[in-house]
């Protein structure tokens, strides 16, 4: 009696930045377990790691699957854990790709969630995608919320890269310094102990865990640093431009924050933050795939996955937070500076001489 064929399959497995959800070793785990219970073989692994899966954008592994799939694959079906990790997109996304599978003969088993085969599957898959969107949803809307509540109420600085000029300090909610984050230009970041003295470099994407009670301050960062930035402003007071600027950095050889040139825009960007003048600005651009946000705390659900610069009513603005490295005063001398020259027509400065990017 011949033994039943083992069915070729590959195995996606996907992962977030949400700590809760299984890890990727946890995921092959269970899918090889199923699949070797229930004759397929895994011929290989497609794994997008610490990426959202709300779109399938930035999810290099998913769309080379799915390529894959249409260009002839050597496999009959994808093995994935459950839904959300392959798609946390809706029913509309989910079914998008599911489609996509089907009609190159290659179907798609969520080895976790038991979902039977015919019209009743067909229900219940819908029904779990959608479950999978909302969870989306509400982590959006509970994060959007959190951040507003660490800025506003206990003055902590809003997530992400420390702007140029700024290191990140952890602080205990009694004002101990934990540690301190200096980014570099290959966005590795250095960690510098509670006495100032460097511990390590972390590695682009790597992060340290801190207590939820714990305070995050913008501190000035080397001095260099610093001194570039005040240039910055006190050459925009004596009526230079972005354009200006941005050469004469470049022709002096200063390096730039991300270790290339400097452009116009990174200029306009530093002018324009109300951190250099000591406060902390949240919500000045809409980064979430899923909901914006007003400055009354109202979410607007998004339609695009794009980001946007927010009007300055949105912005969630709290003065006096950490020591600034120009003072109120001539943060606005800059801002009346760059008006001026808008309404004057933006005219270069004809001194400008354009620096070789060769």
């Amino acid at each position: 009696m011949s033994s039943k064929q083992t069915i070729k399959a590959v195995g996606y497995a996907r992962r977030s930045t949400d700590m809760q959800e299984r890890s990727i070793p946890d995921q092959k785990t269970f899918v090889e377990r199923w699949a070797k219970e229930n004759n397929y073989h895994i011929e290989r692994w497609y794994i997008d790691d610490a990426i959202s899966g709300t779109s399938v954008r930035g999810r290099v592994a998913f769309e080379r699957m799915i390529a894959d799939a249409e260009d002839g694959g050597d496999f009959a079906v994808v093995l994935c854990y459950d839904i959300s990790r392959f798609s946390r997109g809706g029913t509309n996304e989910t079914g998008f790709y599911l489609h996509r599978l089907h009609v190159t003969g290659v179907d798609a088993i969520f080895c976790a969630e038991g979902i039977p085969e015919g019209e009743e599957g067909e229900l219940l898959q819908g029904v779990k995608s959608w479950q999978a969107r909302q969870y989306s949803v509400k982590l959006s809307r509970d994060s959007i919320r959190g951040t507003i509540s660490h800025i506003m109420d206990k003055h902590c600085a809003p997530g992400g890269t420390a702007p140029y000029g700024f290191d990140k300090q952890h602080c205990t909610a009694a004002g101990q310094v934990l540690r301190t984050f200096r980014w570099l230009p290959d966005t590795r970041k250095q960690e510098f102990g509670p006495d100032g003295k460097l511990i390590r470099v972390l590695e682009a994407g790597e992060s340290v865990k801190k207590a939820k009670s714990d305070i995050v301050r913008f501190v000035h960062s080397s001095p260099d640093r610093v001194a570039v930035v005040k240039r910055i402003f006190d050459l925009c007071i004596e009526g230079y431009g972005y354009y200006h600027i941005a050469n004469r950095l470049n022709n002096e050889g200063v390096p730039c924050p991300n270790g290339g040139y400097w452009l116009s825009s990174r200029i306009s960007r530093i002018l324009a933050n109300p951190v250099y003048r000591g406060a902390i600005a949240w919500n000045r651009r809409t980064m979430g795939k899923i909901n914006g946000v007003a400055r009354d705390g109202t979410l607007r659900p998004k339609r695009g996955w794009l980001s946007k610069n927010n009007p300055q009513e949105d912005w969630f603005v709290v003065e006096d937070v950490h020591e600034p490295i120009v003072s109120p005063e001539t943060f606005e001398r800059a801002r009346m500076a760059v008006r001026s020259r808008r309404d004057e027509g933006g005219e270069p400065n004809p001194s400008t001489v354009p620096c070789s990017l060769a």
